[in-house]
């Protein structure tokens, strides 16, 4: 998945993929027969299923939705310094590259930016937000994201994803009955960072096959 979040999807060999993730070529075929593109679409997934963890993470530590995204974005922000700003989101680069054209990575890649909307969705209407108006909250939450992380990696600086996140933190909790946010802090301010931003503790998977858990140690160890 680093490669494919630094390199993109036309300039990342078969060979580079399976020999990042340190996983036989015996393997790599048997697990994944339809090639490179079949392979793209696992790690994207996996990609985005550790995007949900993570927001999924920042909830329930920060015990509000606002708090929630605001600190899901602040950890975005700290990965995205920590790759030296050639990192970003893991699906955006790969969607960008390939659609329309692969109807496979284009099927993926919206199922999963779906996946992040319907989940933060899902926790906007326990917060009392109306359905209809969950689904838009969470769909402009994503949309700005996706558009801070590109802006902050093309001007190698975080403040544009300082900026969204105290927006949208302030649009939901305008919208919500929970009412936790502090001050708005302007982009200028010291970066927001929740506490377990820090943690150097590796990240753990799933029994999901050995091909598969290979990717996932080449993402961590990006």
């Amino acid at each position: 998945m680093r490669l494919l979040q630094r390199n993109g999807y036309a300039a990342t060999s078969w060979r580079g993929v399976v020999e990042e993730a340190g996983t036989p070529w015996g393997s790599a075929h048997h697990y994944f027969p339809g090639g490179k593109e079949q392979l793209t679409a696992a790690a994207v997934q996996l990609g985005s299923d550790l995007v949900v963890a993570a927001l999924e993470d920042s909830l329930e530590r920060t015990g509000s939705v606002a708090e929630g995204v605001r600190g899901w974005f602040a950890a975005s922000a700290k990965n995205l310094t920590r790759s030296r700003y050639r990192g970003g989101c893991p699906i955006a680069t790969v969607a960008l590259e390939t659609t329309p054209e692969s109807t496979a990575l284009t099927a993926v890649c919206e199922a999963s930016f779906r996946q992040w909307q319907t989940f933060l969705a899902s926790r906007l209407r326990q917060a009392g937000v109306t359905t209809a108006r969950a689904r838009e909250l969470a769909t402009l939450v994503v949309a700005n994201l996706e558009g801070a992380l590109l802006l902050a990696r093309v001007t190698q600086d975080t403040r544009p994803i300082t900026l969204a996140a105290e927006a949208m933190a302030h649009l939901i909790d305008s919208e919500t009955k929970e009412r936790s946010v502090g001050p708005y802090v302007s982009p200028g301010s010291q970066a927001l960072e929740p506490p377990w931003a820090s943690s150097t503790a590796p990240v753990t998977y799933d029994a999901v096959g050995p091909a598969r858990n290979a990717i996932a140690a080449a993402i961590s160890s990006g």
